[in-house]
């Protein structure tokens, strides 16, 4: 719509399709302006979807196996400091405390080892 001279026009913009489209929505009845059964709509909603150009920002399959990596971390040590007293803060306390457990009996008994067994001879 256009004003001039303080009135309101109307502007013949729409394509004969989209004005057709346009009136039937403006009719008021109950009825949608479409009729088209269930399945070819699913059909062509399909079709529709299933083009290139909607897919052109997905992720790439790395993108979504790191991501549902990083998840899966994410709701594990979710899980984790909730179940720990203090929640986050006594988780880290935990691991630390388990890393020093750890790094203390390195340090006493030394790098495992083996030792070359000889077997004594069965007959002799």
């Amino acid at each position: 719509m256009t004003v001039t001279g303080g009135v309101l026009q109307a502007v013949p913009a729409l394509p004969s399709a989209a004005d057709t489209a346009v009136r039937l929505l403006a009719r008021g009845d109950d009825e949608p302006p479409v009729t088209l059964p269930r399945d070819p709509a699913r059909e062509a909603a399909e079709r529709e979807l299933s083009k290139q150009m909607y897919h052109e920002n997905d992720p790439s399959w790395l993108q979504r196996a790191l991501e549902a990596f990083w998840d899966w971390v994410d709701d594990l040590l979710g899980a984790a400091s909730a179940a720990t007293p203090g929640g986050a803060l006594g988780l880290v306390v935990i691991v630390v405390a388990a890393l020093a457990v750890g790094a203390a009996l390195w340090w006493r008994l030394g790098t495992p080892r083996r030792r070359p067994v000889t077997a004594p001879a069965l007959f002799d």
